[in-house]
């Protein structure tokens, strides 16, 4: 770590961000170590690529002209996590103040605080190039990641600040040693993590929720007072009040409304839920829309796909519809407000609202109009 300094000035202040600093983000460097193919910048520490975690401290800090210097061969790859960071092959030009601050990409658990009081160090003694700026090297900050147990460590460090983190801000993890938490997810207070849970990615949950055991969390949004088994979520938004039993799986583009119900083993694809909805065990819900207070019962499913067009069709379910245990609806179809289908039924064409289907394949039971006998 270096900074190069410009000329002091008298009477300066201690910086409280780095504003008018132009941060250089090494991101270059031997590869050996890691024996990856991978660039060293980018593996990650505690879901987060290194080179990224640096220019995320950098903002934090107060610094809003950053450059990550790049292999040519990387610099794509670089260019897509630093965000507004510019990425270029050489040093880049200060401003008018000259100052600089160089930091490796390889040392990924420097924070905002020790940035800041280099930065003071500087402007209270003048022109001056201080390396090695940590003031120990049994600091965990200091550790620069060269190799595969390097990055373990570093792995092992971020996790537990990110625990800790949480803990401090009102969040009970159960058992915190067996709890794998990735530096950018958020978590509301009074949410309890069980044993064995890992939260990944771009990851936020609500306040009041209970979370596993040994639920997977991946890239979601889940509101509050949410309850979710020993599931695995992708990609999905949950809203408040959902419930979720173990073993399920919430696929990309799946959307639960407030107070939806699943039981256990059930699988959501590219579909939204609506509130209130109940979703039984051993069901498959993909490329649908389902309204509000459906019952969709035990063993049913969508059959989206077709075989003989290789295309995806959706499903559609209105308000109030009741889905007899083991149908299975055939996609393209439309189930109307208020309908049934009994036990078993194979749907294939539309059903009126408030009708009721039975058979194979399904057709509107004589006698019977509204949903009710005549």
């Amino acid at each position: 770590m270096t900074v190069p300094g410009g000329a002091r000035s008298s009477g300066s202040s201690v910086p409280t961000a780095l504003e008018g600093w132009t941060a250089v983000v090494i991101a270059t460097g031997s590869e050996d170590g890691m024996r990856s193919a991978l660039p060293k910048a980018l593996h990650p520490v505690a879901g987060v690529p290194m080179v990224q975690l640096v220019c995320d401290t950098l903002r934090e800090a107060g610094c809003t002209r950053i450059s990550a210097i790049a292999t040519p061969a990387s610099r794509a790859a670089i260019t897509a996590v630093v965000g507004d960071a510019t990425v270029t092959e050489g040093i880049p030009t200060p401003d008018a103040t000259g100052r600089v601050l160089e930091v490796r990409a390889s040392m990924p658990l420097v924070t905002s605080a020790t940035l800041l009081g280099l930065a003071a160090r500087h402007t209270t003694s003048g022109p001056l190039v201080v390396r090695d700026a940590l003031a120990t090297s049994e600091s965990p900050e200091a550790l620069e990641v060269n190799d595969r147990v390097a990055l373990a460590t570093a792995e092992g460090v971020l996790r537990d600040r990110t625990r800790r983190r949480l803990m401090l801000a009102g969040v009970t993890l159960v058992d915190p040693a067996s709890t794998f938490i990735d530096a950018t997810v958020e978590v509301g207070p009074d949410t309890t993590i069980q044993p064995g849970v890992h939260l990944q990615g771009r990851t936020t949950i609500g306040s009041g929720c209970q979370i596993g055991p040994h639920a997977v969390v991946r890239d979601s949004t889940i509101a509050a007072n949410v309850v979710i088994g020993s599931s695995t979520i992708e990609e999905a938004t949950i809203a408040e009040g959902v419930t979720i039993g173990p073993y399920c799986h919430l696929r990309p583009g799946a959307t639960l409304e407030a107070d939806v119900h699943l039981g256990n083993y059930v699988e959501v694809k590219a579909s939204r839920i609506g509130p209130r909805t109940q979703v039984g065990h051993f069901s498959y819900i993909g490329d649908s829309d389902l309204g509000a207070d459906v019952n969709f019962a035990a063993g049913s499913i969508t059959a989206n796909y077709d075989e003989a067009t290789r295309t995806k069709s959706r499903t559609e379910i209105g308000d109030g519809a009741s889905i007899g245990s083991g149908t299975v609806l055939v996609a393209p179809v439309r189930i109307g407000s208020g309908a049934r289908t009994a036990a078993g039924s194979v749907v294939t064409r539309d059903v009126p609202d408030g009708a009721l289907v039975q058979g194979v394949p399904a057709r509107v039971r004589p006698g019977v109009e509204g949903g009710h006998s005549t």
